[in-house]
């Protein structure tokens, strides 16, 4: 901090240096492939959904990711 500022204290008031902010999420859960032919978009879990075996291997797997993947490494790739 140069000689000529202010300290930060007398700057701004304490109560604005920190604020929340309710209105975002508090969670977000997302599923991406990633390997060193490329990646996936991110997709996007909706809120309240129980991810389990299931819910993996019938939606984020089959109906998400797999297809991706197949298209971004051809007949590079191994399950």
């Amino acid at each position: 901090m140069c000689s000529k500022c202010p300290p930060p204290e007398r700057t701004h008031a304490s109560e604005r240096l920190l604020r929340t902010r309710p209105t975002f999420s508090e969670t977000v859960m997302v599923s991406v492939g990633v390997s060193k032919l490329g990646c996936t978009e991110l997709f996007f879990v909706e809120p309240k959904v129980e991810i389990n075996g299931a819910y993996y291997r019938d939606v984020l797997l089959t109906q998400k990711l797999l297809p991706v993947i197949r298209q971004i490494s051809g007949n590079e790739f191994v399950f």
